[in-house]
């Protein structure tokens, strides 16, 4: 009996026992109410044998009295075993509930971990999609930025075309004023030139007015009387030629301004700067002024204060215009200053500067202004701009217990902890430098033992 039923038991497990698929799709209520019909399905049987001799003795109590010991213990037996398969069932029950339960659990959690998945990839494109926002507005604000940049260069060539266009109003002012002096100094070669001629024709008739004494002379006195006559007449004669001589040459330099041809013959020219000063000073052919010149060290730049003032030198050579007239040249409008230099080796090199301006004596002539650098021989001479003039015997470097102009060269210049740049230094035909008492311009090459071997320093008033 006892093997009966546990057969029964497993089959109905066996058979009845849902998958876990099954158990994870169904709801809980559902699990629950299959799981009673499981067991009444089970129980029925046994059930209906232990109510229909109950149900038997309630109707004929004799049976009761027929049932052997042997059967109560024997049914007590089954019920318990009954008990104990529905208990069994019960549990099995909770545990497949369970189980369902673990496996939605694992499903649901690997469905989150997926969404989670699928929710990094598509923050990962919404970052990489931020990142290309990010470098879009960068580029532009670069845009922007290029934008910005190329309107204020637009702006700068409207500017520059304006200056350009008001220079050549001024420009064009300029030459109206330099046409009228030519046509003065044309006039005034005219009258020049017709004092000439009036001087010929005076020699001319001189000369006849000699040769006419001379054959009275010749008729009336002695040959030796007639000769003396004829050397003081010569003598006459040739005081005329030199006088028609020296005006031709000063109306081939003289020009009735403070400021050399633009264009015609290089050359010495008269100038007449302000204060009605007379100046010879040397022109090119393009209208600069060379105010100094080195070239074969023929000329000692080791000079004075007044030698230095007054300048010195050969204006066909080496020379130095003086302080003086460099003040006078350029106290009253806007110099360029063009410095040409000359290595050994023939390299060429050039400093401009646009505004330079040196001061009057009682200022120690300093060098008021030097302007806008430009060039490539480097700027060798800003560091000397507010500086006062030193030379051998006035030191007016600023430094306490040294004199520049001594201890560097012998030449003046405008120092100041002696300078960069002086071009008054000694000549070496070898082109070296030693302890820096050369020509020097330390800018070219950063070098102070390079000495230059021709040297140009050149001035002309500024066109605007």
């Amino acid at each position: 009996m006892k093997l009966d039923i546990l057969v029964i038991f497993l089959t109905i497990s066996i058979l009845e026992r849902p998958s876990p698929g099954d158990a994870a799709n169904l709801p809980q209520e559902n699990l629950e109410t299959k799981c009673k019909g499981y067991c009444f399905t089970v129980l029925k049987p046994f059930l209906d044998n232990v109510v229909q001799p109950k149900s038997a003795g309630d109707t004929n109590s004799d049976l009761s009295d027929r049932v052997s010991g042997d059967n109560i213990k024997d049914l007590q037996n089954q019920l318990a075993i009954a008990d104990v398969q529905m208990k069994s069932k019960e549990a099995l029950s909770n545990l497949q509930i369970q189980l369902a339960s673990a496996e939605c659990q694992i499903k649901i959690k690997d469905l989150i971990n997926v969404k989670d998945k699928e929710i990094n990839e598509k923050t990962e494109q919404l970052k990489c999609k931020s990142d290309i926002i990010k470098l879009k507005d960068k580029e532009l604000v670069d845009q922007n930025e290029q934008i910005k940049y190329y309107n204020e260069k637009i702006n700068n060539k409207t500017e520059i075309i304006n200056n350009l266009k008001t220079q050549l109003v001024n420009a064009e002012a300029v030459i109206k004023i330099k046409e009228d002096a030519i046509n003065l100094r044309d006039k005034e070669i005219n009258n020049k030139s017709e004092h000439l001629k009036n001087n010929e024709d005076l020699i001319k008739n001189q000369s006849d007015q000699i040769k006419n004494k001379a054959e009275l002379i010749i008729k009336s006195n002695s040959v030796e009387d007639l000769s003396a006559q004829i050397t003081t007449k010569d003598n006459q004669i040739n005081g005329l030629n030199n006088q028609i001589k020296s005006v031709s040459a000063e109306l081939l330099k003289y020009n009735g301004t403070d400021e050399c041809p633009r264009s015609g013959p290089s050359g010495i020219y008269v100038l007449k700067v302000p204060g009605n000063v007379l100046m010879e000073v040397p022109c090119n052919s393009t209208g600069w002024i060379v105010v100094l010149r080195r070239q074969d060290g023929s000329v000692d730049f080791e000079r004075s204060w007044k030698e230095y003032k007054d300048g010195f030198g050969n204006l066909t050579g080496e020379f130095f215009i003086g302080l003086e007239k460099l003040h006078h040249l350029t106290k009253r409008k806007p110099h360029e200053l063009y410095i040409k230099i000359m290595d050994v080796n023939g390299d060429v090199g050039y400093a401009r500067y646009d505004n330079f301006q040196v001061s009057n004596e009682e200022s120690l002539y300093k060098l008021d202004s030097v302007g806008t650098y430009s060039g490539n021989a480097g700027d060798s001479l800003t560091y000397s701009k507010d500086k006062h003039f030193t030379t051998i015997d006035r030191d007016n470097d600023g430094r306490s217990s040294e004199n520049c102009a001594q201890i560097r060269s012998g030449g003046g210049w405008w120092y100041d902890n002696c300078s960069y740049g002086p071009l008054t230094g000694k000549f070496y035909k070898d082109g070296i430098s030693p302890s820096e008492s050369g020509i020097n311009w330390y800018h070219y090459r950063n070098n102070n033992t390079i000495s230059f071997i021709y040297v140009e320093m050149m001035i002309r008033p500024k066109l605007f």
